[in-house]
């Protein structure tokens, strides 16, 4: 039996006029919400706040779990964890330092050439679709 490693990924899900805050890192092609991985000994909370802070340069209060779930990584043998938070956002939303761009996306995603990240494309933009929260 092959031994599975797996990794917690933390992500904050903030929408505004109907669109999912998406940002892609340099020199990479894919979108995905603001947020990263867990590190040995820290909270999710503090992940979250530091990846938050790191990416868009904002505080955040009152975060709330709004969805977990576990998909394969890209990696034979390797499970992602995604953790992921509503919250109130403190500051104005910037692009950190290792971020090349900052979008707003919706279902129309594909038909925009945006290439998003397994988490938002399986489970939470179906989900929110279904919920009517985004277009």
């Amino acid at each position: 039996m092959l031994n599975t490693f797996s990794i917690t990924w933390v992500g904050l899900l903030e929408i505004q006029n109907r669109k999912i805050l998406m940002t892609r890192e340099k020199g990479k092609t894919l979108f995905q919400l603001p947020g990263g991985g867990q590190e040995e000994g820290e909270s999710l909370q503090d992940t979250l706040n530091r990846e938050v802070l790191e990416e868009i340069g904002i505080g955040l209060i009152n975060a709330k779990p709004f969805d977990e779930f576990i998909l394969p990584g890209r990696h034979e043998n390797v499970l992602i964890k995604f953790i992921i938070y509503t919250a109130d956002i403190v500051g104005t939303i910037n692009k950190g330092e290792d971020i090349e761009e900052i979008r707003w996306v919706n279902s129309a995603y594909e038909s925009e050439l945006i290439d998003i990240g397994n988490a938002a494309k399986l489970r939470l933009i179906p989900t929110l679709i279904k919920a009517g929260v985004i277009d």
